[in-house]
């Protein structure tokens, strides 16, 4: 054995960093907040539609089975950390249980471990106050994450065909008024993912998207496929105004910036690109461990790992990422783990 090792989070990136150390030959201890490892990455839906797209949803699920089977890890679902102490190398960490409610149930233990992973996640954007371009006044305004959600239940029978379907980008990301000025850097694939999907399920459904710009990082293939999608419409400018009329549907105003014009029109569904931001409780979560920040809010990180030593971060609490970045981010912050481990031994 390695030596011991405790990973903050098991969303798909603190599955990888665990399954990576795992199989090195660590003792991990997986601590996760939820009833359920897996994070948001397992809430995602398969994309799929005549062929493969590539979305990545299934990798969490493949992930999960091999952490959940390996002698190695040791999970500790509906738990939290209340504090660390020690030195590294020699870290105590404070771990309580919770119950289906969150509310503390006393039961707690002390962990001892050389080293910790921070992959706590991050949060999606919700608006600060309610109506924001309808989000929360009107039944068929959603968030993109909440589309997943729907997609993964969805039934034909079940639901009434849309005629169309509106995309908002940026919702949350690069906009003063949010205090979020960067780019949330998944959003523009997620929603060419999506409105594939739509458009495979609802063929006669016309789709406009409104962005600002498109953003690709290393996905422009998907721009291509857009040109060849009938009823797929891409509009350079967001929404000014959401309203909610006519009955079962919203209008949305909206500049047309490469005319120079603005518009109105109807929608039965219109979604929200809703950007990641940095969970707000992390420095609670992790008492004790007083870890520095980037100017976005997400974890800094050196080469080392973070600014303390002996503790290391990966996955989207480091920054925005998609499933395939939050895999090779962790299997890099593994790696750097790997060679602290090595160094203590050799002390």
């Amino acid at each position: 054995m390695i030596g011991k090792v405790l990973v903050l989070g098991a969303g798909v990136a603190g599955m990888s960093a665990t399954l990576d150390l795992a199989n090195a030959g660590c003792e991990v201890y997986l601590i996760e907040k939820e009833k359920e490892i897996g994070g948001k990455a397992f809430q995602y839906s398969c994309k799929r539609t005549e062929t493969c797209q590539k979305c990545s949803a299934c990798l969490a699920y493949q992930i999960r089975n091999q952490v959940e089977h390996h002698p190695n890890v040791r999970l500790l679902p509906f738990s939290m950390i209340t504090g660390v102490s020690g030195k590294p190398g020699d870290f105590k960490a404070s771990v309580r249980l919770l119950n289906d409610t969150r509310l503390d149930l006393g039961a707690e233990t002390t962990l001892e471990v050389q080293a910790l992973l921070i992959a706590t996640g991050f949060e999606v954007y919700r608006p600060k106050y309610q109506g924001e371009f309808g989000y929360g006044l009107y039944a068929n305004v959603m968030t993109a994450y909440e589309l997943e959600f729907f997609l993964r239940q969805f039934s034909a029978e079940r639901v009434p065909k849309p005629e169309r379907i509106g995309f908002v980008q940026c919702f949350g990301s690069r906009g003063q008024a949010t205090g979020r000025s960067y780019c949330s850097r998944v959003c523009c694939a997620n929603t060419v993912h999506l409105t594939l999907k739509l458009h495979f399920l609802f063929p006669e459904a016309h789709i406009r998207v409104f962005y600002q710009d498109r953003q690709s990082f290393g996905k422009v293939r998907f721009w291509n496929h857009m040109q060849d999608a009938a009823n797929i419409e891409y509009v350079r400018g967001l929404p000014a105004k959401v309203l909610g009329y006519p009955k079962g549907k919203v209008t949305v105003r909206y500049p047309n910036t490469f005319q120079g014009t603005v518009h109105e029109d109807e929608f039965d569904w219109l979604v929200l690109a809703t950007g990641m931001i940095p969970p707000e409780d992390q420095l609670e979560e992790i008492v004790g461990l007083q870890l520095e920040r980037n100017r976005d809010g997400f974890y800094a990180q050196t080469e080392m790992g973070t600014s303390q030593a002996g503790v290391f971060v990966a996955g989207a609490c480091q920054g925005p990422k998609d499933i395939p970045q939050s895999i090779a981010h962790a299997k890099a912050a593994s790696g750097q783990m790997l060679r602290f481990l090595q160094r203590l031994s050799s002390l």
